[in-house]
């Protein structure tokens, strides 16, 4: 299996260009099943693997208390390798065709109100320095165009046409896709870009937001720049990167937007992972109704 498992890398990602981080996953759980077969002292040979030995390794993965997200991940990227091998004939049957992964509980993403993104983005707790002007950019940017921290982090100034207000984002797997840029988050780009070009150290990078040493950002650098916001507006609800992703799909939702065009925007490959914002919008609405209209619920006694 290991062998095989070289080819199922390569064509991950020369063949289905996935990410890096997507393969470095599809290869640990892959080889952490190997490891279990060989724990059992089992061949590790494919044609010698049957579904007995898969299902013993997710109750074993189920008793390590991992939970229903990462044993569905597990099994899905296992049943991947497996249909690999039966598609390039190295495999006549697929032990996994009757494994099903467990089912996950859809939970509603967290999101901010119109007044707490604002809060966030135009708090400023050291005005007018380099690292304040550059935070504000990257998150009106985020809230804007609901990018991914990694997208956001991997945009180059070539990236954005100011004239159209658009910009180019290489997302998962590196597609790439257009989303428009608000105007507030052009301003604070272009307010920015002026205060950058007084680095102090060279700038040998195309990358947009930089450190104050002229080097790309880090993802973690941008999660914690958040948490440092939000914990100034006093603002109890977690603000990740991804909140500010959920939160601009929520507003546009709100406003009138259709799921399509949400999802163009945010990169979904398919519309079942953007129909979750649905859940939000109708989670808002019966609240509304349940306050509003007058048969929603029993009438208080008349005395």
């Amino acid at each position: 299996m290991l062998t095989i498992l070289n080819s199922f890398v390569a064509y991950m990602e020369v063949e289905k260009n996935l990410s890096k981080n997507t393969v470095k996953s599809y290869k640990r759980d892959i080889t952490q099943f190997c490891n279990f077969l060989q724990k059992l002292n089992q061949e590790t040979k494919i044609n010698k693997v049957n579904s007995l030995y898969i299902k013993k390794w997710i109750i074993d993965l189920s008793l390590s208390k991992n939970s229903k997200k990462t044993l569905a991940r597990k099994v899905s990227s296992l049943k991947s390798f497996f249909k690999f091998a039966q598609k390039k004939d190295i495999l006549s049957n697929n032990p996994t065709e009757m494994i099903k992964p467990p089912k996950i509980e859809s939970k509603l993403p967290k999101y901010l109100n119109v007044d707490e993104v604002f809060s966030v983005i135009e708090i400023n707790p050291d005005p007018n320095t380099y690292q304040s002007v550059r935070d504000t950019a990257m998150l009106e940017l985020l809230y804007s165009s609901g990018l991914r921290v990694s997208e956001l982090t991997g945009i180059t100034i070539n990236d954005i046409n100011f004239d159209l207000e658009i910009i180019k984002v290489k997302g998962k797997g590196n597609k790439e896709r257009i989303v428009p840029v608000g105007k507030k988050a052009l301003d604070a780009i272009n307010e920015y870009l002026k205060i950058r070009k007084n680095l102090k150290m060279p700038v040998n990078t195309s990358h947009l937001f930089l450190n104050k040493y002229g080097k790309p950002l880090s993802p973690r650098t941008v999660q914690n720049l958040l948490v440092k916001r939000r914990l100034s507006t006093g603002i109890r609800t977690d603000a990740t990167p991804h909140t500010l992703r959920h939160t601009m799909a929520t507003h546009l939702l709100e406003s009138g937007a259709d799921l399509r065009s949400i999802q163009e925007m945010l990169g979904h490959s398919s519309l079942s992972t953007t129909q979750k914002y649905t859940h939000l919008d109708i989670t808002k609405l019966t609240n509304i109704y349940e306050k509003a209209h007058p048969r929603a619920k029993e009438r208080e006694n008349i005395k």
